[in-house]
């Protein structure tokens, strides 16, 4: 139909001049992402025109473009990148220009259709409401951030320059299926409004594909000796009124080698305006199989498809990437409860994971992504879940070809779990017969999307409730309709129906001996969102987004709201339960410096513990730890906690803490009962082992040493090899001892060093007093006698390699221990330079030597480089890298 509006067609005349023309698809089968778009508000009474705002990428939230520099300054945001998320800054910006409709305009200069030639539209994300307009005429409607749809928009077309207008409306998190944040931080001011995923464009002549799709046939044959069959399938329509006949064909090649691939066609007859999918068997000689970064390559596959008309011409084109790998899952029962366990490639995929964030404002960068990939792989970790916040598609082939594993589902506390029996929403809008298609759909379009990716692992049909059975009968059919053969997870938790997930917290500061207890997020069964609400900043971070104010309430007022935790009214919007502990245990911080430094330990120790934990009972009898997903990866802005990278990509004691739990090989220590375990994460046996077991007090005298040889170990298992006794509350000890735990082969090469300060009582949960969100401590350990070590001098080499490596050896020769040692590196502006260590927050015992690698990215200059150490009992001391 025609808008009969003239105020839009005014408002639409006006950004003629200023929209961008694009000359492009030319020829069937030639599509493009729409690359730029002007914005602009409908509603002039509540926001100052003229406002014009220019996006640089295909896709953009509104408030993303007014933040981006080219659009500054302008009189909605009077604040740049830099000074947002200063102190409350975000709080300040008026949501009222956002409680209207907003208009992206481009203009597109397409060539004459030639006869049957159609040109085809496809929206991938509006949120979360939007109308599509082609020269003044409305061809469509759409609701839901997710849901894609394709059109003809031939018939509105004309010669020369064409106006492509998309209306978007406000977002209702309770009411609109959009991407929400819950508790995670506040809203965004327009609440993630606009055109956040890109529009497409392409010319077909008469017949349209779909994504591409790869359905391996059988069993995969681990070794990547064998041929393997898939079948290669993709939605297919007919846009003429009569039938016309086309092969279906294309090539199927490895991504890596020279070799032409193996190619195939079939022959298809489409009758007029018919839709179906279409398929064709490939057979792929000596396939490479594909793994998650930790078991082996990341072998890929590429699909190029097409069809072509009966006279040799093409009538459209399409690709994607898929890799060859299996993933399957159990659900084993333990009397009304259940617990989910994965396999992938035929071996137990114990998940190790986090959940990511995605910008607050929505801007997807994918060199950002890859930072946080290349972290994820660096900590050990093997998988993120996504709650919602489905990413764009370049986010899947980055996670394909770096081998990281990805939980996929839908998100809580809003809209998308507005079931009748989630009382746990603020307003409640209960599902309505749009909603549940527009639901479906939703689904339809991401299933096609992730359907080829290797690493998907499973897909959430809800977080923290299951869909009622209507939409899940929707859900499961859109999954089945993209030949989805991953499973399939009615939730991340056991409300309502066991799902083999728990989601039983903690979301905020428990002791690391509450993992090795049997209640609620302990180490059992399979965690879906868990962890100690750790993920304090280190301070050049923190100094970048809190006022003086700020920092001097941070360490000094104990229980006092913080804008940068979670939003007010939430549990999590003070530090109180962490704090109290970090008070009780090493006493009333003195300073910011020192507060800081505290919240580095206890990030260390407490993501550690819970890493630990599902590794030593990855494999026990009875009740084994299936997997763990810690509450967070990192942040969509800068926090305070819930994050294990902060938003500045950052990496501080709670990241570290992690990278110790999670090594391939390591040897840990049960908290509970002081019994040691080895572990191995990998997929192949090890042997020849020894573990060497030493207690010392803080003057330094051994109380305790041990060696355990010739140690074997199995794949993905974890084995008690001796113990500690008497352990901590049985009177081996007074006071604080370390504990130095060291893994190695039989000639001395060491593959993990892992050191505890334990105290001489651990912390005393009440189990009966527990939340959802943690567990109290009766009486807490106690630390502060750390807090009075004698001052030690460590001494600090440093050499950088070819490369980028960098090897830092600290030695300490007095005999007391050096406590909790940072390492960092600094330029002549004594500015750090991001380091990827090794190992860091190193206790050296008195009268050793440890050596510590890093990896530099990009180039550092030798000369003017230095390595800089300091600890809680160790003076700050550096020196220049030769």
């Amino acid at each position: 139909m025609h808008l009969p509006l003239p105020s839009f067609l005014f408002l639409l005349s006006s950004l003629l001049l200023t929209t961008t023309t694009t000359t492009l698809i030319p020829s069937p089968g030639d599509r493009i992402t729409i690359p730029t778009w002007h914005i602009q508000p409908t509603n002039t009474n509540t926001t100052p025109n003229p406002l014009n705002l220019t996006t640089t990428t295909p896709h953009s939230t509104i408030f993303a473009a007014l933040l981006h520099p080219q659009n500054q300054p302008n009189p909605i945001l009077p604040y740049n990148e830099s000074t947002i998320f200063h102190s409350t800054t975000l709080s300040l910006i008026p949501t009222t220009p956002f409680q209207s409709p907003w208009l992206y305009t481009t203009s597109l200069t397409l060539s004459p259709l030639l006869s049957h030639e159609q040109i085809l539209l496809t929206t991938h994300g509006i949120s979360s409401r939007g109308d599509l307009f082609i020269n003044g005429h409305q061809i469509a409607s759409i609701s839901g951030a997710y849901n894609g749809q394709e059109y003809d928009i031939s018939s509105r077309l004309k010669d020369g320059e064409n106006e492509v207008v998309v209306r978007v409306y406000p977002v209702d998190y309770m009411r609109d299926f959009g991407v929400g944040w819950a508790d995670w931080n506040p809203p965004p001011p327009d609440n993630g409004m606009g055109v956040w995923r890109g529009v497409g464009v392409r010319r077909v002549n008469g017949v349209g594909m779909g994504g591409v799709r790869v359905v391996v046939v059988g069993d995969v044959d681990v070794n990547g000796e064998g041929d393997v069959k898939v079948r290669v399938k993709v939605e297919v329509r007919n846009w003429r009124d009569e039938s016309v006949s086309v092969v279906f064909m294309g090539r199927v090649f490895h991504d890596d080698t020279n070799d032409k691939g193996v190619e195939f066609a079939k022959p298809v007859t489409l009758r007029g305006g018919e839709t179906t999918t279409v398929e064709a068997a490939v057979t792929i000689p000596n396939a490479k199989i594909w793994w998650p970064a930790t078991w082996g390559r990341q072998d890929m596959y590429t699909v190029l498809a097409n069809f072509t008309l009966d006279d040799g011409k093409l009538s459209d084109r399409a690709e994607c990437s898929f890799g060859i790998r299996s993933v399957t899952a159990t659900l084993t029962e333990h009397g009304d409860e259940k617990d989910i366990s994965f396999k992938v490639n035929g071996y137990p995929f114990h998940v190790r994971g986090a959940g990511y964030s995605p910008d607050i404002f929505l801007r997807f960068d994918i060199d950002r992504v890859r930072t946080l990939f290349q972290a994820v792989l660096d900590m050990g970790l093997n998988t993120i879940r996504l709650e919602g916040k489905l990413e764009h598609p370049q986010f899947y082939d980055l996670a394909d070809r770096m081998g990281v594993m990805v939980l996929a589902g839908w998100e809580c506390c809003d809209k998308w779990e507005a079931w009748e029996y989630n009382t746990d929403l603020e307003r409640h809008y209960p599902w309505t017969t749009n909603d549940y298609l527009t639901a479906s759909s939703s689904l339809t379009h991401e299933s096609l999307t992730l359907q080829p990716h290797p690493s998907i692992l499973a897909f959430l049909l809800g977080s923290d409730y299951p869909p009622n059975t209507r939409a899940s009968t929707l859900y499961t059919t859109a999954l089945n309709h993209s030949d989805w053969t991953n499973p399939i997870i009615s939730s991340a938790s056991s409300r309502i129906h066991p799902s083999g997930m728990k989601m039983l917290g903690p979301y905020d500061w428990v002791p690391p001996n509450y993992w090795y207890s049997e209640q609620l997020g302990a180490a059992y069964g399979f965690g879906s969102e868990q962890g100690a609400g750790v993920g304090t900043p280190e301070l050049p971070s923190l100094r970048r987004f809190l006022s003086p104010q700020e920092l001097d309430t941070l360490w000094k007022e104990k229980d006092a709201g913080m804008y940068h935790m979670s939003p007010s009214g939430s549990q999590f919007h003070t530090r109180g339960v962490y704090n109290a502990a970090l008070w009780e245990r090493y006493g009333k911080p003195t300073s910011l410096e020192e507060y800081v430094f505290l919240a580095q330990v206890m990030d260390y120790e407490a993501t550690r513990a819970e890493f630990e934990a599902f590794a030593i009972r990855q494999n026990r009898s009875g009740r084994a730890a299936t997997g763990v997903v810690y509450w967070m990866l990192n942040s969509a802005w800068p926090s305070l906690h819930w994050q294990l990278v902060d938003f500045y990509l950052k990496r501080g004691g709670g990241y570290y803490g992690v990278k110790v739990g999670c090594r391939g090989e390591h040897v840990t220590v049960d908290h509970l009962n002081g019994d040691i375990y080895i572990i191995n994460h990998g997929i192949e046996g090890k042997e020849g082992r020894v573990v060497v077991v030493d207690v010392v007090d803080l003057a330094g005298k051994n109380l305790f040493h041990r060696e355990v040889g010739s140690v074997e170990l199995g794949p993905t298992m974890s084995k008690k090899v001796t113990s500690i006794f008497p352990w901590v509350g049985d009177g081996g000890w007074n006071g604080v001892v370390f504990l130095r735990l060291v893994l190695k082969k039989d000639g001395g090469e060491v593959l993990s060093r892992n050191v505890y300060t334990l105290p001489s009582q651990l912390d005393v949960l009440s189990w009966d007093e527990s939340t959802w969100y943690t567990t109290p401590v009766n009486s807490y350990a106690n630390f502060t006698s750390l807090m009075g070590l004698p001052r030690v001098e460590v001494v600090v080499t440093g050499e950088m390699g070819d490369g980028g490596g960098l090897k830092v050896t600290l030695v300490n020769r007095d005999k007391v221990p050096a406590w909790f040692v940072r390492i960092a590196m600094v330029d002549d502006a004594d500015e750090e330079v991001d380091v990827w260590w090794e190992d860091n927050y190193v206790s050296v015992l008195g009268g050793e030597k440890v050596v510590v690698s890093g990896r530099v990215d990009g180039r550092v200059g030798k000369g003017r480089m230095k390595v800089v150490v300091e600890g809680g009992n160790v003076v700050r001391r550096g020196c220049y890298i030769s």
